[in-house]
């Protein structure tokens, strides 16, 4: 798929017209109520390890790649407190969104590039749990 025919497809399925066909937001996925108070934890938990959203971004800081990004920045870190860190996160931010999130972006009929996507994440994200598990 050329770049161009994705980013249309990203369009049409996480930021439509009005309201997006899949929310790629984790905590839709995580709570039914208390939404802005899981944003807040994370939005304070992310100022705790000095990261915060670029102000030119629209996006809210539950995005999932928003969140892929702090997985990946917590990796980086390589200790054991990181590790500790890592699997906390991914318990309360990922572990719970993410089977919802790439569920929806499967089933989507708009979903040609990207349902292929979310079930490598799917996949992947699976692994991970497992993998954290051991720490």
């Amino acid at each position: 798929m050329d770049a161009e025919a994705a980013r249309l497809e990203y369009d049409q399925l996480f930021v439509g017209t009005g309201k997006a066909e899949v929310t790629p937001y984790a905590t839709f996925y995580l709570a039914e109520t208390g939404r802005e108070k899981v944003l807040v934890r994370l939005r304070s938990e992310l100022a705790g390890l000095g990261l915060a959203r670029n102000q030119a971004s629209r996006e809210p800081e539950d995005h999932m790649a928003g969140l892929f990004d702090v997985m990946r920045h917590l990796i980086s870190m390589s200790s054991d407190a990181a590790a500790t860190q890592q699997k906390g996160f991914f318990e309360r931010y990922i572990a719970g969104s993410y089977e919802g999130f790439c569920a929806a972006a499967s089933k989507s009929e708009k979903s040609n590039f990207y349902k292929h996507v979310a079930r490598f994440a799917r996949a992947f994200l699976h692994i991970e749990s497992e993998a954290l598990k051991v720490f």
